[in-house]
């Protein structure tokens, strides 16, 4: 780096350094002073902090990747605030894209300023120091810089946030996955929408308890049984909570941004802006895609908002480009975690030869596509397309906790929306809003002999017949 164009990077970082507590606390209050609230993920994120400080105990690095809007840079913020309150510790946060943007400089390079400033190497300091770094993605050598970093000093505690949880894993090899800790912000689910909207909290072991009867049940009749047996403690849960909350969390709860904006206008400009960052900022660092493929993935979107089975063959001809490209673009953005994609069930030969499905990971960015096709008052015509979404976003999340777990769908015409295999076990589980959802598990439960059927319905009470439970929304909405 030049000397003159040195200066001028170190005279930015110090004046990041010295207003960098003013800029935090802009991103956890609102305009009137009132502090955001924090999502679940804090307070694990907390204790980490409070064993280092105490015990100087792992991990001490942790990364935490997730979709745009889930709250990532406010989390963070939330806690680099958490250790203003701790004496002699040092503290650096800074947002990775805005220095390499515009100085075109490495993740080296910004640790070698701080360094400059501070006048001592970091391994040198005597007191404990907490680094907070923001999209780090925006280098593509930063896990090499922070295991560096991490390696120099037991003293060292360092957060990194990127945008793209399976960027980052693909970035990541074996060494660093020894020493990182790696959590997933996943959009909100609906107890956590409710508890920050309203500060109504969830009971105790209510959600361990569904879990555990939705998936280690061994048929429907024993789910139906155990599902009963907690249905008062479901109905105090939902006591004093509108239903109508349902639609407005299908709808862009699940992004927490949403929780500070009253207006439904201003949410959709929001989520048009994030979907606009991830297709012209997010994806050309995963895929070199040339301008003319990037507008075409706008449009893309919107094909995908009205179906779930893609075939390239439609797309390609509809968007006037290949099959290849087509299928790169499907993958970018399932790599940026903007889609799921679910697999045929079946074989290796059958899942090549049948379409994926893709779900949106927030119902919300299906809700602003749709919405610009249909007048909104035609919520309902699209009302299970969303709990589709969120339905898929709560396996995905359960899944992980499940050792040799899938999640796959029947490519049959009949077929079910999910089959959930859990070692042994297949259950099948269609979204049923609406009178739909009986024929289709009854269908798939056959064709793959699987053990036991749910239907997830709008309906307000549980029901049981021949191994299928059909379980109300507002039971599955609060596993």
């Amino acid at each position: 780096m030049e000397e003159k164009f040195k200066n001028e990077f170190l005279r930015y970082l110090n004046a990041t350094v010295a207003q960098q507590d003013l800029r935090i606390r802009g991103n956890i209050v609102d305009e009137k002073g009132v502090f955001y609230p924090k999502r679940s993920a804090f307070i694990i994120f907390k204790k980490h902090i409070e064993n280092f400080l105490k015990y100087n105990s792992e991990p001490r690095w942790i990364i935490m990747p997730g979709l745009r809007g889930v709250g990532k840079t406010t989390l963070l913020s939330q806690l680099f605030y958490e250790v203003l309150s701790q004496k002699d510790v040092i503290k650096f946060y800074i947002s990775i894209d805005e220095p390499v943007r515009r100085f075109n400089i490495s993740f080296w390079d910004i640790l070698e300023g701080y360094e400059i400033l501070l006048g001592k190497r970091l391994e040198e300091l005597d007191k404990k120091v907490f680094l907070f770094f923001d999209e780090v993605q925006y280098d593509k050598r930063w896990d090499s810089a922070i295991k560096s970093l991490y390696d120099r000093s037991k003293n060292i505690f360092i957060f990194c946030t990127g945008s793209s949880a399976l960027l980052l894993k693909k970035q990541i090899n074996a060494d660093i996955s020894r020493r990182a800790y790696f959590e997933e912000l996943y959009p909100m689910d609906f107890k956590e929408y409710i508890m920050l909207r309203f500060k109504k909290y969830p009971l105790k072991d209510l959600s361990s308890e569904i879990k555990d009867i939705l998936f280690n049940s061994k048929n429907g009749k024993d789910v139906f049984k155990n599902l009963s047996l907690i249905e008062g403690k479901i109905k105090e849960y939902w006591f004093g909570i509108d239903i109508f909350e349902i639609d407005r969390y299908l709808k862009y709860g699940t992004l927490p941004f949403s929780l500070k904006i009253k207006e439904e206008g201003v949410i959709l400009n929001q989520l048009d802006l994030m979907l606009q960052r991830i297709i012209y900022t997010d994806l050309p660092e995963i895929t070199n895609f040339d301008k003319e493929t990037l507008n075409k993935i706008y449009a893309l979107t919107y094909l995908l908002s009205e179906i779930f089975e893609t075939s390239l063959t439609k797309l390609s001809t509809t968007l006037e480009i290949s099959k290849d490209t087509v299928s790169s673009i499907l993958y970018s953005l399932e790599k940026a975690g903007f889609l799921q994609r679910i697999s045929p069930y079946g074989s290796h030969y059958k899942q090549v030869r049948k379409p994926y499905r893709y779900l949106f990971s927030s119902p919300a960015f299906r809700f602003l596509l749709l919405s610009g096709k249909e007048s909104i008052t035609n919520f309902e015509n699209f009302k299970g397309k969303l709990l589709e979404d969120v339905v898929g976003m709560y396996l995905r999340k359960t899944l992980q906790k499940f050792p040799d777990s899938s999640l796959t769908y029947d490519c049959a015409k009949e077929g079910a929306n999910f089959i959930v295999k859990i070692r042994d076990k297949k259950i099948v589980v269609e979204v049923g809003y609406g009178k739909k959802g009986i024929k289709q598990v009854e269908y798939t439960l056959k064709r793959i002999n699987g053990d036991f059927g749910i239907v997830i319905s709008g309906d307000e009470k549980l029901t049981f017949k021949e191994n299928i439970v059909k379980i109300p929304l507002k039971y599955f909405l609060l596993l």
